[in-house]
């Protein structure tokens, strides 16, 4: 128990320390680099559900790919997207309730991904929901520096696509993000 609780500290510490630099690569180095190849949207994040589903073993993650999912993009990056918007819904969501993921492929141009949970983002945090340092503060946040939105963010403008977030009043979180092909 106390080797797997270090070991848990050491890869929380890992992911603290990338996000710090990913952060300097975003603001100082010209943003955030990547390695474009060809990657399967639906595989990146089946692969991030998978791993999610140690930390979570209550959880439940339902999928649902339409179309053609494949694009031109950094899939180690946009599993990194996947993992931190997927943590987060889980984080924050309403335990026990499905978390679920879309992947919409049917667009020649694009793919959109969308990651909703139950739960309410409260309406004055979403214009600063991707800030660094700010976005996930005043929800609850239980470890992070709150930059991880801020770094899904920086990820999927460096791919030249969009990411949004709306939280209605009564029930539901959803995450948007869009790619371009290539």
């Amino acid at each position: 128990k106390a080797s797997q609780q270090i070991l848990n500290g050491g890869k929380r510490m890992a992911k603290l320390i990338e996000n710090m630099l990913d952060l300097a690569r975003a603001r100082l180095a010209g943003g955030i680099p990547l390695a474009r190849a060809s990657a399967c949207l639906g595989e990146i994040t089946e692969r991030v559900v998978q791993e999610y589903q140690t930390t979570y073993p209550g959880s439940v993650v339902e999928r649902r790919i339409e179309g053609d999912d494949n694009g031109y993009w950094d899939g180690d990056r946009l599993g990194q997207v996947a993992a931190n918007l997927l943590g987060n819904a889980l984080q924050h969501g309403v335990a026990g309730s499905p978390v679920c993921i879309g992947i919409d492929g049917r667009s020649e141009q694009e793919v959109v991904m969308t990651i909703a949970n139950r739960g309410v983002i409260p309406a004055a945090l979403l214009p600063v929901i991707f800030d660094p340092f700010r976005g996930g503060g005043e929800i609850g946040r239980k470890e992070g520096l709150g930059l991880g939105l801020f770094i899904a963010q920086q990820i999927v403008k460096a791919h030249g696509g969009t990411i949004t977030m709306t939280s209605d009043d009564q029930v539901q979180t959803m995450v948007t993000v869009r790619l371009p092909r290539r």
